[in-house]
């Protein structure tokens, strides 16, 4: 994964976005959303683009799939709104917080012989 510097306000700035949009649709009370994580990568293209990573814990069916499935087009026109420039509309992945921490110090590789 490379991930491409001279871009923090607008990386900053769709965090924020990010964390508006989940704070107005979901309750503490049923998810918690343990961390956000925005960088600029780069696609087996060659090409750049934002890719959002949120981490949550808590009961998983209040995440609607029909909202989720939005969230990229309506992060794209809020940025189109805060003066952004939009080239490719964001990706985004939800990700169990337990999960990750049972397999992000996995190695593949090793289970290959």
């Amino acid at each position: 994964m490379t991930t491409i510097t001279g871009e923090q306000d607008t990386l900053l700035t769709v965090k924020s976005i990010v964390e508006e949009m989940l704070h107005e649709r979901f309750s503490a009370d049923d998810i918690t959303f343990t961390g956000i994580k925005v960088e600029t990568l780069i696609d087996y293209t060659g090409e750049d683009y934002i890719d959002i990573k949120i981490f949550y814990s808590g009961n998983h069916d209040v995440l609607d799939s029909r909202w989720m499935l939005g969230i990229p087009r309506r992060i794209a026109k809020e940025m189109k709104n805060r003066g952004l420039t939009v080239d490719k509309v964001p990706r985004d992945t939800f990700i169990n917080q337990e999960e990750w921490d049972e397999i992000k110090d996995w190695n593949f590789y090793d289970e290959i012989d």
